[in-house]
């Protein structure tokens, strides 16, 4: 017999950076084996930014003009930790990366 899960829902932030956001991402940001959440959006000053597992600290990432719901999360670079890939809303024609240079 299989049991239905239970889920607790907690909010981490009640009043996050950017507006319209439509971008989430899970990726262990600082390669410490706990996956943390990348959030983008449209607008606003930081409008790509991570919270930090466990203490869901929100760190600013950068001001992507008017991301587009998607992206990735992967490790382009080999350095262990992972990068992010993103494009901002049409008619933008350019991809973006920001590569994690942090050191881990």
């Amino acid at each position: 017999m299989h049991t239905s899960p239970t889920f607790r829902r907690e909010t981490i932030d009640s009043d996050p950076p950017g507006s319209l956001l439509d971008v989430t991402l899970i990726a262990d940001v600082t390669g410490n084996g706990r996956p943390d959440i990348v959030i983008g959006g449209k607008a606003g000053a930081a409008n790509l930014f991570w919270y930090e597992n466990p203490t869901w600290e929100c760190h600013a990432i950068a001001s992507a003009p008017e991301l587009e719901a998607g992206g990735v999360s992967l490790d382009i670079t080999g350095n262990g930790l992972p990068d992010i890939v993103g494009k901002p809303y049409a008619p933008e024609r350019h991809v973006d990366i920001w590569f994690n240079e942090s050191n881990g």
